[in-house]
């Protein structure tokens, strides 16, 4: 019974659809990573995919316990929040950039999501049936931040993407509630909350 349990758990997991180490595992880790996978099991068991990335610096400085700038994850969490902290490091990097945590953006961007958080619980459902032609504008702003995070998030490149799906669409919202002087439609603005909140759960799943 048990070791059926733990079949069926492995065969839920595996493959590894995704791997992702630093750059200076590639020689070591990530190699024997291929190794052990094509030496112990089937193909059909073999890691999908394989990222690399740069290394981690920290406000611009390389990160190395010598410097004493390593920042434990429970210590951030605490310190700046788990979503903060999430949403940081995503849009710290991306390729093989040299990611950096950039404390006074966490900072910043707690900020910034309670701003997001209030909009959306003070605006859902309210407006209008009225449309108009900004509308449209603003319907297209939210299909091509659709369009290009989706293609982005498959790429790893997650801070283009959160470029387009929170601040680009932030800047797009606000415009478009200038022009329909806080009298948006209805049900365009419920769509493009209800997107915007599943494209960045990601990000800030909580």
């Amino acid at each position: 019974k048990d070791v059926d349990n733990m079949r069926d758990e492995f065969n839920y997991w595996y493959p590894v659809d995704f791997r992702n180490s630093g750059k200076d595992l590639i020689q070591n880790h990530l190699t024997f990573f291929l190794f052990n996978h094509t030496a112990i099991f089937d193909e059909s068991k073999w890691p999908k995919s394989i990222g690399a990335n740069g290394w981690v610096t920290v406000d611009g400085q390389k990160m190395s316990k010598s410097l004493g700038n390593v920042i434990p994850v429970r210590e951030m969490a605490e310190k700046f929040g788990a979503d903060a902290s999430r949403i940081t490091i995503l849009n710290g990097g991306e390729g093989m950039d040299d990611t950096n945590w950039d404390s006074e953006f966490a900072r910043t961007v707690s900020y910034k999501l309670m701003q997001f958080h209030d909009f959306c619980i003070e605006n859902y459902n309210k407006g209008s049936s009225e449309k108009k032609t900004i509308d449209s504008w603003f319907e297209s702003e939210l299909n091509s931040s659709i369009m290009t995070a989706t293609k982005e998030m498959e790429a790893t490149n997650f801070r283009t993407s959160l470029q387009k799906i929170f601040f680009d669409m932030q800047r797009s919202t606000k415009w478009y509630m200038k022009r329909r002087n806080n009298s948006p439609n209805k049900e365009l603005l419920n769509k493009v909350i209800e997107a915007q909140i599943i494209m960045l759960s990601p990000f800030v799943p909580h």
